[in-house]
């Protein structure tokens, strides 16, 4: 490359030059801008990410489309709040081949970005993120970073409850949440008659060997822990009769279904052997499940009624309080008289929401959702009672049941599982999350992936990236609802 000699300062010719450049720096820019202007408005018209309004087409388009009429109805989606926006959902036309070229569409924007690039504001979406929280994200800079990251309301989970642990809990949230400047809410889970294994001696884990045969039973005292070849329970009225209404042949059902045993023999009123048919690593207070085994018993606990105590003492009031292994309308009715012994007044009671996890709840639902304020998908525990095959279609049916009673919903478990060691989830769980959101849910719940996983605060912010996506996406499905699968 020939080296161009200095102009002189005085010499035309540079000073010709010198205004080219001074106009460069002015027009450049302002094409750009043009640019990419028109880029952003040929994305929004043929995405559909909206529209000015036409009310007599729309209106007519809508009323002449049920599907579209179902979403527009839910409280997340109100026409009413569309219009004050001066926007509406742009309707799809041509069904699947107008489905592809929206896909496509994306894939060519998204294709441009890397994820780091992509944006949007967590504070924004219409369905809720519920972060459970735990020894992972139990200071207040975790908090603030969950918050930030987009949850909407902090779990506390009674089953893990310790003496002045959730004190000190509620303080750190009401400081996190006025500190980041972002509200949010609290919801108290009771532990119910849930079975829970003891804590766990030594490593503080045990693995289970298929084919070895164990000892479970009631722990003899606080220092009888769980080892290599013995699984105790605590000595609660609810698992004393658990352990006492055993047989032979009867499974247990470990931590979700994830390891099985089989009872093979009783040693005393409180104690079995049982083979291992499923192995795994068994940690700390795994829930226990005996679908073959049906308990009578009532949904409060002696510990739920201390846990209760103390989440309707908070000042101000907690937002909900899910109340586990509700079986029928009788269970809600205790917990609203145990509220009305306690003399908290109504305007300071947090909303009921039961969790749907035995099959007795499934067939009593509507009687629950009568007096409830919503309820709880809890598809761990509901896997295991009713099969793991029957939990989409009931996930699916209790969604729409609370939909029409305009009653909160909740969706949970594994639903970004991967991420308790993962930094991103599978496609499947992205998948699972989405569509919870297509079904109606009003919001969607972490549990181990924020409470011990590895990466809370990403794990809330995936899941704000997905709901995010799926609620834009709604308008588009709701166009499509009419269309029949070919035979």
């Amino acid at each position: 490359m020939i080296s161009q000699p200095l102009l002189p300062r005085s010499s035309p010719l540079r000073r010709r030059h010198s205004r080219h450049r001074k106009r460069a720096a002015i027009v450049v820019p302002a094409l750009v801008a043009a640019a990419m202007l028109g880029v952003a408005m040929w994305q929004g018209r043929h995405l559909g990410l909206g529209v000015k309004s036409h009310d007599n087409e729309d209106k007519s388009n809508m009323n002449n489309n049920a599907a579209y009429d179902r979403v527009a109805k839910h409280e997340r989606y109100d026409r009413s709040a569309a219009d004050s926006t001066g926007t509406t959902p742009c309707r799809l036309r041509g069904g699947a081949l107008e489905l592809e070229k929206v896909v496509s569409d994306q894939l060519q924007i998204y294709g441009k970005e890397s994820a780091n690039e992509f944006t949007y504001n967590p504070l924004t979406k219409k369905t809720k993120v519920i972060a459970t929280l735990g020894p992972a994200c139990s200071d207040i800079e975790s908090l603030k970073a969950l918050l930030r990251a987009g949850a909407n309301i902090f779990r506390l989970n009674s089953s893990h409850r310790r003496p002045g642990q959730f004190e000190k809990v509620v303080k750190l949230i009401r400081q996190a949440s006025a500190e980041a400047g972002i509200p949010v809410q609290i919801l108290g889970d009771l532990q119910g008659p849930k079975f829970r294994v003891a804590e766990v001696g030594g490593e503080g884990h045990v693995m289970l060997q298929e084919g070895e045969v164990v000892s479970f039973g009631i722990r003899k005292d606080d220092n009888d822990v769980i080892v290599p070849g013995r699984i105790v329970m605590k000595p609660t009225k609810e698992q004393t009769a658990l352990l006492k209404g055993l047989s032979n042949g009867m499974k247990l059902l470990i931590n979700d279904g994830a390891m099985e045993l089989q009872v093979i023999e009783r040693v005393s009123e409180e104690e079995v052997k049982a083979k291992v048919v499923v192995g795994g690593k068994l940690t700390a207070r795994k829930g226990v499940n005996v679908p073959q085994l049906q308990i009578e018993c009532s949904a409060l606990t002696a510990k739920d009624i201390d846990d209760a105590n103390f989440l309707l003492s908070c000042d101000p009031p907690i937002d909900y309080v899910a109340l586990s292994f509700v079986q029928k309308k009788q269970d809600v009715e205790d917990f609203i008289e145990l509220m009305d012994k306690a003399g908290i007044p109504k305007n300071k009671r947090p909303k009921i929401i039961p969790k749907i996890e035995k099959p007795q709840a499934l067939e009593n639902v509507d009687g629950i959702l009568e007096i409830a304020d919503g309820l709880m998908v809890a598809r761990g525990d509901l896997g295991v009672e009713c099969s793991i095959e029957r939990v989409p279609f009931a996930q699916k049916l209790l969604i729409r049941k609370a939909n029409l009673q305009k009653k909160f919903v909740i969706v949970a478990t594994q639903m970004l599982e991967s991420m308790n060691d993962n930094a991103a989830p599978t496609r499947a769980e992205v998948s699972d999350v989405a569509n919870a959101v297509f079904d109606g849910t009003n919001a969607v719940m972490t549990s181990a992936e924020t409470s011990t996983g590895k990466f809370p605060s990403r794990t809330i912010e995936q899941m704000s990236r997905i709901v995010t996506e799926a609620e834009k996406m709604l308008p588009k499905l709701a166009q499509l609802g009419s269309t029949k699968k070919s035979e």
